[in-house]
């Protein structure tokens, strides 16, 4: 079964860019790229495989996946793709754990066609719930913090949080305080605003979007005119209480373009997209999905 972020995003992407080639930035295992390929989409995947998650590699690899739908990102970030490649890229709980997102908007821009979308799904500063951990307010907390570190000690004796994998209460709290202090780097709405604006990207809602799939996904859809009535208090919703930020972007193309200089031949990448391109074929989404 599909997880429901999955299925928003793959939905999305057939609606607003059909036929296109997609890409998952930042997409760990790969549910996403399988769940397309499944669906006969174009899509392929790239991740850092960085040293907070788990390594997926060695499965992708006996799938037949990695280097050839799902490539590795280099040291320095960079995706092995040709400039716009991409009618549509998205990214599922990705940017809260970029530190500097001035580099990571400007690859994106990069890849993506002059046309194409970007669909960011992420959590904020100000949400409620830490969402790795499913402890609340856990990430208000400064990094060295003892109220910090009782506040998850105690959810824990509770029975609270996730990803416990037989620690002690102790040991958990200790990890999660560290690795929250590592690996997230949590923002306001408008501090992600101004980082898009800064690099020529729009940043527009799609919460509601989401909120409306949801409900129907989940046989509630009878519900979505309360949320309609007002889009903006479903987004200051979604934001605090919710997943977080859900948002398009498109690329604010200047009229003055300066000359690029023409790209790196990527034989090797070109050559496996070039193959499986060739395999792709547009379907719609089944019910099956969004059930």
């Amino acid at each position: 079964m599909v997880h429901v972020n999955h299925a928003f995003l793959l939905d999305f992407a057939r609606r607003t860019r059909p036929g296109g080639r997609l890409l998952d930035y930042g997409c760990g295992a790969a549910e996403t790229v399988r769940a397309g390929l499944d669906l006969g989409l174009d899509i392929y995947g790239t991740d850092a495989f960085y040293e907070g998650q788990s390594d997926h590699r060695p499965a992708l690899a006996r799938d037949g996946l990695l280097n050839t739908r799902v490539f590795e990102l280099s040291r320095d970030f960079k995706m092995p793709f040709q400039d716009k490649s991409f009618d549509f890229v998205f990214s599922n709980q990705v940017m809260e754990h970029v530190e500097h997102l001035d580099g990571l908007l400007k690859e994106l821009s990069r890849v993506l066609n002059d046309e194409g979308v970007i669909l960011s799904y992420f959590p904020l500063q100000n949400c409620v719930m830490e969402y790795h951990c499913e402890v609340p307010f856990a990430h208000w907390f400064s990094h060295e913090s003892k109220l910090g570190y009782y506040w998850l000690l105690a959810a824990h004796k509770l029975g609270y949080g996730a990803n416990h994998k037989d620690k002690t209460a102790e040991q958990w709290a200790r990890d999660f305080q560290e690795w929250i202090h590592q690996w997230c780097h949590y923002r306001t709405r408008s501090q992600v605003r101004k980082e898009f604006a800064q690099g020529d990207l729009t940043f527009e809602p799609r919460e509601l979007d989401y909120v409306q799939f949801r409900l129907n996904h989940n046989g509630k859809g009878w519900m979505y005119p309360m949320f309609a009535v007002s889009p903006a208090l479903t987004t200051f919703m979604f934001t605090h209480l919710g997943g977080g930020v859900v948002a398009t972007s498109q690329k604010l193309l200047r009229r003055e373009q300066v000359a690029e200089p023409a790209p790196v031949p990527l034989p090797a990448v070109e050559k496996a997209m070039a193959a499986a391109s060739g395999r792709s074929a547009m379907v719609a989404i089944p019910e099956l999905v969004l059930r």
